[in-house]
Order: C-alpha cells, then sequence, then structure tokens
C-alpha cells in the first residue's frame, strides 16, 4: 500500500469516528439533560442511572470503534501482503518465462542459421559439380578436336 494511500485510509477512518464523537455528543446535548453516556453525567442523579442500564458507555463505544479500526488495519496490512506476495510470484513467473522465450528464440536462431549454412553449401557444391562438368566437357572437345586443330595450323603454315 503506498503511502498516499495509508493516509486516506486513516485520514477516513478518524473523519468516520469524529463524526460519531459528535453524533453521541449531539444525542446527549438534545437529551434534555438525560445523558446517557457515563462521561457527561453528574455522578449522583438516580434517573441518569436507570437510563443508563442496558446501554453501553461512551467509553464502551470509542473502545469498540477502536478495535474495529485496528482489526480493519490488520485486515488491510494482511491485503497488502497477499498483494505483494502476488506481484512477486508474478513477476517470478514473467522472468521465468521471458528467459524460456529468450531460449527458444536462440534455439530457433541457431536452427535457422544451420539451415541456412547447409543450404549455402549445397548451392556451392552444386556450382562446383557444374564447373567441374563443363570444365571436363571443354576437356573432351579439346581432346576431339585435337587432330583437327593440328591438321589445320600444319596446313596454314606449310600451306599445302
Amino acid at each position: 500500500m503506498s503511502f498516499g494511500n495509508y493516509i486516506q485510509i486513516k485520514a477516513w477512518t478518524f473523519r468516520h469516528f469524529l463524526y460519531i464523537i459528535i453524533l453521541v455528543s449531539i444525542y446527549c446535548a438534545f437529551n434534555r439533560g438525560e445523558c446517557v453516556c457515563r462521561s457527561h453525567c453528574l455522578p449522583g442523579s438516580i434517573r441518569l442511572r436507570e437510563l443508563n442500564k442496558g446501554v453501553k458507555p461512551l467509553d464502551d463505544i470509542v473502545q469498540k470503534i477502536i478495535e474495529i479500526e485496528l482489526q480493519a488495519q490488520h485486515i488491510i496490512d494482511e491485503t497488502e501482503q497477499e498483494k505483494q506476495r502476488i506481484n512477486e510470484a508474478l513477476a517470478s513467473e514473467i522472468e521465468t518465462m521471458r528467459l524460456e522465450i529468450e531460449r527458444k528464440v536462440e534455439r530457433k536462431l541457431k536452427q535457422i542459421k544451420e539451415r541456412e549454412m547447409q543450404e549455402a553449401y549445397q548451392k556451392v557444391d552444386e556450382v562446383q559439380a557444374k564447373t567441374q562438368q563443363q570444365l571436363e566437357a571443354m576437356v573432351e572437345c579439346a581432346d576431339n578436336k585435337k587432330q583437327e586443330w593440328e591438321k589445320y595450323l600444319m596446313d596454314q603454315i606449310v600451306g599445302w
């Protein structure tokens, strides 16, 4: 929980606490002096003692409000801890997924590179084989025409 949220919750509960105190005070003031809270009553009044039977004094009400506030804060703290735990678990899971994706990408890149290199070597081998065939065909052609060229050159040189 951020500090700002904490202050807002504290302010909200304190404000409601003040509203309750004000409402109890107003009730006491408009009850024609027959106050039901012990803190404002005259100690010796028989009528007030009769009225107070079965009614919780203001101190008990305030104590109950404080207990409720503490319980609420405890619940909020537990919720924030659970939220933090979940966020940490999510961050861990995200990091694991990121590492797994990176590993898969690296493996895939390696496979693509190997495949492309194999294709390149295959093309080089094909070009070399074709060149070798052409070279052999030229040598064969030269061997076949060798006698013909020799005769032609002799005729040209000797002139017959």
